[in-house]
């Protein structure tokens, strides 16, 4: 999601165009007085690299070990890009940023095409991992990313909308403890 989309969905919800929203990541609600949610799961961010890319047959890789490579991202702007090269930093180097993909399923596709490696959100990845391709886990960060729903503070919430956000949590509590 783009910054522009990431805070038009929360302003939306506090002007009240949307009831809900389900967002990534979660917002934090002490800097937004003006919502309230809760965090519906958190999943780990993994690396997708080609098939035939040398850490291919690794159980897990850290996250420096890409260093070298040349990275697909999301355009300037995106939350996610910028998650990304944080944790790039963070672990001691500046991306290689070859290419940029409009969404994930193009960053799949540049992944697929060996044109070089990227990080994806684990979930995006569960029933479609593109052929020639390979998903890493990363063992020297925790990097994660939260998936909630908001909702405004400055009124109730409907009963149709109260019901569906306590089944938003009851069903994502139920996939939590079955993950554990």
């Amino acid at each position: 999601m783009s910054n522009a989309l990431y805070y038009d969905l929360i302003d939306g919800v506090i002007n009240g165009e949307f009831n809900l929203a389900m967002i990534a990541p979660m917002p934090n609600q002490e800097k937004e007085p003006k919502i309230k949610g809760a965090t519906l799961f958190t999943e780990n961010i993994v690396a997708l690299i080609p098939l035939h890319h040398r850490l291919a047959d690794r159980k897990s890789i850290r996250l420096r070990d890409l260093r070298e490579d040349p990275f697909c991202v999301l355009p300037e702007g995106f939350v996610f890009r910028e998650q990304v090269v944080r944790a790039c930093y963070d672990a001691g180097f500046n991306p290689q940023i070859a290419f940029e993909g409009k969404d994930i399923d193009a960053l799949k596709g540049l992944v697929s095409a060996g044109l070089g490696v990227a990080l994806m959100p684990e979930m995006t990845l569960v029933d479609n991992t593109p052929r020639s391709t390979v998903i890493v886990p990363l063992s020297d960060t925790n990097l994660t990313r939260t998936v909630g729903v908001i909702y405004p503070t400055q009124r109730k919430l409907l009963p149709t909308e109260k019901l569906f956000y306590d089944f938003l949590l009851e069903t994502y509590e139920r996939l939590n403890q079955f993950r554990s």
